[in-house]
C-alpha cells in the first residue's frame, strides 16, 4: 500500500487526483482487509468510488460497509430512466441515500439528452457516457525523449504492482 502511495507521489500526482474504484466483480474475500486498505488510502488523502451500484446483490451492503466518496449508478438503471417509472423510483432513492450520506453520485452510460436531463433534475452530480464522447485512442505526437520520461515516471507504479 505504501509503495503504491509513494509511487503516485513520485509520478507527480496528488492524492486528490486519484480515486480508487471498488467493483463488485473484483470481490474481496476479506471485507475487513479491503476496509483496512481503503482506510489507509483515505488517510493519505485519496478518494474511493463504489462502481455499478444497483447492479448486484451486495451493492447496498458494500455502500454501508465501505462508505465511499462516490457511487456510480449502473448503466442498466440509467438506460431509458426518463421513460421507466420503476427505474426512476430506484435511481431517485439511490441518489437520496447517497446524498443523505454525503456521497457524490456518478450516473454511467448516459446516451441520450432525455436521460441526461432526467438525471440532472434528479440531482446526480456527474454524468458519463456516449452522449459526451465515445472512448477512442488518443493520438498524441511526442518526442522519444518525452515518451521515455513518461515511461520512467510509471516505473514505480509497475514495481508496486509486482510487489
Amino acid at each position: 500500500m505504501r509503495a503504491t502511495a509513494s509511487s503516485i507521489y513520485e509520478i507527480g500526482l496528488r492524492p486528490e487526483d486519484v480515486v480508487f474504484e471498488v467493483t463488485e466483480t473484483h470481490r474481496a474475500t476479506d471485507l475487513n482487509q479491503l476496509k483496512g486498505i481503503l482506510s489507509f488510502y483515505r488517510s493519505a488523502g485519496f478518494k474511493v468510488a463504489l462502481d455499478d451500484i444497483g447492479s448486484g446483490w451486495s451493492g447496498l451492503n458494500l455502500l454501508q460497509s465501505l462508505r465511499p466518496d462516490y457511487v456510480k449508478i449502473d448503466m442498466e438503471l440509467v438506460r431509458n430512466v426518463h421513460t421507466d417509472e420503476y427505474k426512476q423510483n430506484i435511481v431517485t432513492n439511490l441518489i437520496r441515500i447517497a446524498k443523505t450520506n454525503g456521497i457524490e453520485v456518478i450516473a454511467e452510460g448516459v446516451e441520450v439528452e432525455e436521460e441526461a436531463q432526467w438525471l440532472t433534475d434528479a440531482k446526480a452530480d456527474y454524468l458519463q457516457g456516449y452522449l459526451y464522447g465515445k472512448p477512442e485512442p488518443v493520438s498524441i505526437t511526442m518526442s522519444n525523449e518525452e515518451k521515455e520520461k513518461i515511461e520512467a515516471s510509471l516505473k514505480p507504479l509497475d514495481n508496486a504492482a509486482k510487489a
